[in-house]
């Protein structure tokens, strides 16, 4: 039996949106010598949780056709475990602790987007 899912059905990505995850991911994640503006941080922040909670049912589903205890498996349930708790922390006090968390989303959600197929767009793969 796989983990009992904790989120809503998925919203499937659609190619647009994969690529905007992409985009969103690789500022976040962007090394930088000084800290960004404050609400750009909240916007980036806004867009990762969003992107996050629909990858997290999306790889919800998949985790329950694999082999438990497989090495992608065991990846794929500790990516939605450091998910689950990216999005119950809050940005903190703070412009530092604020991008802090909105690293962590970033890196959330690559890891996330690793245990998709490439291709899936819209519940189907192409």
């Amino acid at each position: 039996m796989g983990p009992t899912r904790t989120t809503p059905e998925p919203v499937r990505l659609t190619a647009a949106m994969r690529h905007d995850l992409t985009r969103a991911v690789g500022r976040a994640l962007a090394p930088s010598a000084v800290l960004p503006r404050a609400e750009d941080v909240e916007e980036l922040t806004v867009r990762l949780r969003g992107y996050a909670m629909c990858l997290v049912p999306e790889v919800e589903d998949r985790v329950g056709g694999m082999e438990q205890g497989a090495t992608e498996w065991r990846e794929a349930t500790s990516a939605l475990d450091d998910a689950r708790r990216a999005l119950g922390a809050g940005p903190g006090a703070g412009l530092r602790s604020a991008v802090g968390h909105m690293q962590e989303l970033g890196r959330v959600c690559h890891r996330l987007r690793c245990h998709l197929p490439l291709g899936r767009v819209n519940g189907s793969e192409s």
